[in-house]
């Protein structure tokens, strides 16, 4: 058996990255008065679409407009596959010795996580340590509650509920919210109006269903000065089974809080959903911790880790999160063909 390279394509403008990156581009090219552009880059030249289109990239903190994009249709995607197929071939990567490849990747990772500063479920056992609240709300508070792999729904074992949840309640009232580029703040906007919308119809759709507030559970105050799609970290308990907060993701930073009793349904609990990307445990029993992670039907899942993810580790979920694996050794074989060579002899 063999395995063939064959094309792809990176987008250089990541969700995260692209935020962090384009957004204080864009505030030091406004501050000189100087609007941005933001092209295609092709064959190692910025190029626009073939159909001229394009469209604004609006800073989600204060309405402004940040730079004029360039809209990718399909034809700009082909030629970028084309021109990917051809860097490949004519590049010296394949050549480079398993070594060198991976300091050249390693040097990339390190860039990344020096520039950047699906649905997802936790389950905090009667075992947990209490400040095992720091890590729901790093996970759920991460990029504003708006990347794939934030908790979507805490489950916490009934013995330990109360206390763990106004811990993690008094943690959330302690964020502050406001422009991401504040050193000081640690909640920024939705990246839009549909996604503040969202967030805000599940809270109140919880809150109609009788839910109880622990956290905010309100958009951040206009009197704060903060004029985009703000909402304040939130946190609710008591929430009815058939809510919208607990089927659909919420890609914003509102927590639902569920209790279970024993660790069976704790685990039918979290599995209870047609995604599986990520999912995390607190326990300090050991046994508890691996017979939990193999029940739960996650790509990912994180023993005491609010964070399971790093370069070398393979990424990707079950069921409706997505097929394959990104990063590790598996990642690679995402762009690999596997040949059969047979020889009679």
């Amino acid at each position: 058996m063999v395995r063939e390279r064959h094309g792809f394509v990176v987008p250089w403008q990541h969700h995260v990255a692209l935020h962090l990156i384009e957004s204080q581009m864009a505030r030091n090219f406004m501050d000189k008065g100087v609007a941005i552009e933001s092209m295609h880059v092709i064959d190692g030249r910025e190029v626009p679409s073939l159909s001229e289109r394009t469209f604004d990239s609006i800073n989600p903190a204060t309405g402004e407009r940040l730079a004029t994009v360039a809209f990718g249709e399909a034809e700009d995607v082909d030629r970028a596959i084309d021109s990917a197929a051809r860097a490949f071939a004519r590049g010296d990567w394949a050549g480079l010795p398993p070594a060198e490849r991976g300091r050249r990747m390693r040097r990339g990772a390190r860039l990344i996580e020096e520039r950047a500063d699906d649905l997802a479920q936790m389950l905090i056992f009667d075992d947990a340590d209490i400040e095992a609240a720091q890590g729901v709300i790093m996970s759920r508070s991460c990029n504003a509650g708006q990347t794939c792999i934030c908790t979507n729904r805490l489950h916490a074992q009934r013995p330990l509920l109360e206390k763990f949840s106004q811990r993690v309640a008094e943690i959330a009232k302690g964020l502050k919210v406001g422009d991401g580029l504040d050193p000081e703040t640690k909640v920024g906007p939705m990246i839009d109006e549909r996604g503040y919308a969202k967030v805000e119809e599940q809270v109140k759709d919880a809150l109609a269903g009788g839910a109880t507030v622990l956290a905010s559970g309100k958009p951040a105050s206009l009197a704060a000065g903060l004029k985009g799609y703000f909402y304040e970290p939130t946190i609710l308990a008591d929430v009815a089974p058939d809510a919208k907060i607990l089927h659909d993701e919420t890609f914003g930073p509102a927590l639902p809080i569920v209790p279970f009793d024993t660790e069976e349904e704790g685990i039918r609990l979290a599995n209870d959903t047609s995604f599986g990307l990520a999912a995390y445990l607190f326990t300090r029993n050991i046994g508890r911790a691996f017979r939990v992670s193999e029940g739960l039907e996650y790509g990912s899942a994180g023993i005491d880790d609010p964070v399971p993810t790093a370069p070398q580790i393979p990424f990707g979920g079950f069921k409706e999160s997505g097929l394959g694996r990104e990063n590790g050794s598996m990642g690679i074989d995402e762009f690999m063909e596997v040949k059969a060579v047979t020889i009679v002899l």
